[in-house]
């Protein structure tokens, strides 16, 4: 949800006082005419019900700010990519992965091994470990089709 300019990455705490910034201004100017006050009420009930939930975020972006989204409730897409001792890795673990090669560990292995090859959107708690890397601990996973849609 963007307010007066802010992004995606914003916190609730900056859409909330966006919200009463321009309700408050909107507010002075109307209350000759008998505005209400509960106008402001709403328009940051309205903001705030979107703050708490999942943000979609871009891989690339999970990847470029990892600190910056750990323990956030995260939705992101990509392909999920397989990987064992073929492969080189010491276990058999699932990534997902972009279009750039930006990845993410997806956990647990159960959830994503039925998914192996396909473009899918995944719903999880995003972590980023200076030891383990970027994970994702998935929540609910879905296809896409070819087009990127559920």
């Amino acid at each position: 949800m963007t307010v007066a300019g802010a992004t995606a990455t914003s916190s609730c705490t900056e859409h909330a006082t966006a919200a009463l910034t321009l309700g408050s201004h909107s507010l002075v100017r109307r209350r000759a005419r008998g505005a209400p006050a509960a106008l402001v009420a709403l328009l940051v009930a309205l903001v705030l019900a979107g703050c708490g939930g999942p943000q979609t975020v871009p891989l690339a972006e999970l990847v470029a700010d990892a600190e910056g989204y750990d323990g956030q409730q995260v939705i992101t897409s990509g392909h999920v990519l397989e990987f064992d001792a073929d492969d080189g890795a010491l276990e058999r673990h699932f990534v997902l992965q972009d279009s750039a090669a930006n990845r993410v560990l997806l956990l647990p292995l159960e959830a994503a091994e039925e998914h192996g090859g396909a473009l899918v959107e995944v719903l999880g708690q995003f972590e980023a470990d200076e030891v383990q890397g970027r994970m994702l601990h998935v929540e609910e996973i879905d296809p896409l089709d070819d087009d990127g849609r559920l």
